[in-house]
Parts: C-alpha cells; structure tokens; sequence
C-alpha cells in the first residue's frame, strides 16, 4: 500500500503575499480536513503553521482529527498527531512571547524571523 501524505494547502483559494485574498473561494481548514479524509489512498495530512493550524483554531482543529480514516493505526495516528499539534502550539506561544509581531510589523523576514523561530523550536522541545 503507498504511504500519501497530502497538505491540504491546495484545497482553498491559494492566497499568497502577492495575493492575499487568493482566488475563488476560501475552504475553512475543518471543511479541508474532512475533504481529504474521505479520499481512500491519503493516509495523512499536512497543516501549516500559522496559516492552517495557530492559536485560535488549534483546538477546533485537535476534535475534527479522529475524523480522518487513518489507514493503517488510527489511534496512534491521533495521538501523534495531538503530540504535534501540542508542539506546534508551544512554539507560536514562544514566537508571541519573544515578539514575532514587533518582528513581523518592522517588515522583518529574513535571518531574524529565522533565528527566532529555529530558538522556539528548540525550545519548545
């Protein structure tokens, strides 16, 4: 059987910097979810950070992921996932903490963005 991994990205309107507003319609993150858990071969997601998964939607997002047909150890699966996710959390919350805005608002987007957030992870670990 293969192993697909699929980052649901693509299942919205694709805004980027250049387009911020994206094309066609917006597909909230939980609608994508569910999209992609009805495809047989997929037996995994990818959520982006911040721009899929962040503070505010996080725990919405942890009750729709025993929704998803993990294929091979649903239940492990899940709580790997949960694990991630409670990583990924702890990391924005570090970024916030140390002032990813103030970074974010003086139009800093290179090695400084870069040096904060490889500090968070490491942290956060």
């Amino acid at each position: 059987m293969n192993k697909i991994c699929m980052g649901i990205w693509g299942n919205t309107n694709l805004p980027d910097r250049f387009n911020v507003k994206g094309f066609g319609e917006f597909v909230p993150v939980i609608d994508r979810i569910r999209q992609v858990g009805g495809l047989e071969d997929v037996d995994g997601i990818e959520l982006h950070l911040p721009t899929e998964i962040n503070d505010s939607n996080a725990n919405e997002i942890e009750s729709v992921l025993d929704l998803f047909p993990y294929r091979d150890d649903p239940a492990e699966f899940i709580k790997l996932s949960v694990e991630n996710l409670r990583f990924a959390q702890r990391v924005v919350s570090l970024m916030n903490e140390r002032g990813v805005s103030e970074l974010r608002e003086s139009g800093e987007k290179g090695p400084a963005m870069a040096r904060l957030l490889l500090q968070c992870i490491g942290d956060a670990r």
